[in-house]
């Protein structure tokens, strides 16, 4: 049985005659250079609260209005911040506010949040 050796992939260049065999460090480069480019323009997918928001949430979590008002700490502030953003952003920004900020309230999350 014969084996066909492996070739190098191939890539057609605009202007050129002749399509360039592309080596495989050519290949680790573009798909490096492709994430990078992905990464910058789409974002990294992760969520990063900042720590205006992050002190915020703790004093939502310490304002008496919500006990006043029947809630508890964890309920009151994620209300008033699912008002100004989405809930995954309003879960984050809680979670690393009691991480960060008010660690006494870690308690308050619900468990899949800390």
């Amino acid at each position: 049985m014969h084996r066909a050796a492996a070739r190098p992939a191939r890539r057609w260049h605009p202007g050129q005659r002749e399509w360039e065999e592309e080596t495989p460090m050519r290949m680790v480069t573009t798909i490096a250079v492709s994430g990078l480019v992905g990464l910058v323009l789409f974002g990294s997918g992760i969520a990063h609260a900042d720590a205006n928001r992050e002190k915020e949430a703790c004093e939502l979590m310490d304002d008496p209005t919500g006990r006043d008002l029947g809630y508890a700490p964890a309920e009151y502030a994620f209300m008033v911040l699912r008002a100004k953003m989405s809930a995954e952003d309003a879960r984050n920004v809680m979670s690393e506010a009691a991480q960060d900020f008010c660690p006494n309230h870690i308690t308050d999350l619900p468990a899949s949040w800390r």
